[in-house]
């Protein structure tokens, strides 16, 4: 017979069955009440950023009426220093709204981080917990029933023992249900995480299109005041001069990743694409000014610093390998702060995008492989992903959508992308402008 020491010892393991049973129970419901809504400092601070993200709206939107108004008046330099003083403060205003939504975006991914943390450490926690508690059940199991009888003194020790094991018993597979959704709760948040974090990389490449842009307005007012010195009939002379001839358009530059071709050629593979994808050569022009930008800032990374691990890099060796290319010779765009780069070409594509585009590009551009730096399968290509948001439609609104789409993927019709579809329909306009002179239209 067992001693009363060791009789105590097993009414104490019963009791330490129940509070590790209350244990795991008691972790869930702490969870869900932490999952509750809480910070109300942070609360106020949205508020306030929306608040201010829609009083810039309103700013930006009068100074658009501002411009709007200038555009219909008579060309005059007073006239034109006005538009470009109305022009850098309605960038200036969307730079501030773009500077807002990144700090909207900041915080959703500290809330982010903080909630995976808080998910993950609860669920360590747990593991260790549900560890010890089929390890109790393991041990129970191994002695049979007449063991069990043996080792306690008293029948009320026994059944009281029986009794705990068949509570963890019947609450085992709910606790182990819950875990598996937690678990499951766990991937949704990093899903969102890594959402937030695209988000951002998005903003921080318009907010560099908005510097860029910013730029050339100052520029361009300081370069106006200094050809005319300010006075009207030296800039009644440079309209006549500014209207250019066939010729001098056709050897204007367009400057793509790297390289200068001129006009003419860029127009040329921009034809090519178009007969074969339906989408406007001006438009996909207009598209590749845009990202060029980006990419002549940016294409000075390596993909083995600057390129996302995995299935990103493997593509990038697959590609080169392809085209006979040393990938460690080939630049790609620089990864920000935060996230990855690895953007190749004048179309600036990501690897896998590329590869997933791969034999449609082969069959339009007539080559196999496809090359992301080769100018007419970089047109081409461009185009495709064009077409394939509905840019061959060729109505303003189906095209300014698949510019947006090709921006920002599926995040397309946030209000906060809508400054790169103007941006880049506006550029177009001067394009086309540009090609009716060409085709004598």
């Amino acid at each position: 017979m067992f001693t009363k020491k060791k009789n105590f010892s097993k009414k104490a393991r019963t009791f330490w069955l129940f509070g590790l049973l209350a244990a795991v129970l008691l972790g869930w419901v702490q969870i869900s009440v932490s999952q509750a809504p809480n910070n109300q400092e942070q609360k106020n601070f949205k508020e306030i950023l929306k608040k201010e993200i829609e009083e810039t709206e309103k700013q930006i939107e009068e100074y658009g009426d501002i411009i709007a108004s200038k555009e219909t008046e008579a060309q005059t330099l007073s006239g034109e220093i006005q538009k470009f003083d109305a022009q850098i403060k309605k960038i200036e205003l969307e730079i501030k709204k773009t500077n807002l939504v990144l700090e909207e975006a900041e915080l959703a991914i500290r809330e982010r981080e903080a909630e995976i943390s808080k998910i993950e450490g609860f669920l360590s926690q747990r593991k260790i917990l549900l560890r010890e508690f089929l390890k109790e059940i393991h041990n129970f199991d191994e002695h049979s029933f007449l063991e069990i009888i043996l080792q306690n003194n008293e029948i009320s020790d026994f059944f009281d023992e029986v009794q705990a094991l068949q509570n963890v018993h019947n609450n085992l597979q709910g606790a182990l249900k819950e875990f598996k959704e937690f678990k499951k709760g766990l991937e949704t948040e990093k899903e969102a995480y890594e959402g937030a974090r695209e988000e951002q990389l998005a903003l921080n490449r318009l907010q560099k299109l908005q510097q860029n842009e910013l730029k050339e307005k100052r520029n361009g007012r300081k370069r106006l005041l200094g050809v005319t010195k300010g006075e009207e009939k030296k800039y009644q002379n440079l309209l006549k001069e500014a209207k250019k001839s066939v010729t001098e358009i056709k050897k204007q530059l367009f400057v793509l990743e790297g390289m200068s071709i001129t006009f003419e050629e860029a127009l040329d593979f921009a034809k090519f694409a178009s007969e074969r994808t339906g989408v406007r050569p001006a438009l996909l022009l207009a598209v590749l000014h845009v990202e060029t930008k980006l990419g002549t800032d940016l294409g000075t990374g390596n993909w083995k610093r600057d390129m996302k691990p995995g299935n990103q890099q493997k593509a990038f060796k697959e590609i080169c390998e392809k085209l006979n290319l040393d990938p460690d010779l080939i630049p790609v765009s620089r990864k920000p702060s935060y996230g990855w780069g690895g953007a190749m070409g004048p179309g600036q594509f990501l690897p896998q995008t590329w590869l997933s585009y791969e034999n449609e590009i082969a069959q339009l551009a007539g080559h196999n492989p496809p090359n992301p730096w080769d100018l007419k399968d970089a047109f081409v290509a461009t185009a495709l992903k064009l077409a394939k948001a509905g840019a061959n439609l060729k109505t303003y609104e189906s095209e300014r959508k698949s510019v947006l789409i090709f921006f920002a993927g599926s995040r397309w019709n946030r209000p906060h992308y809508s400054w790169y579809g103007t941006k880049i329909m506006n550029q177009a306009e001067i394009y086309q402008k540009q090609i009716n002179i060409l085709e004598g239209k």
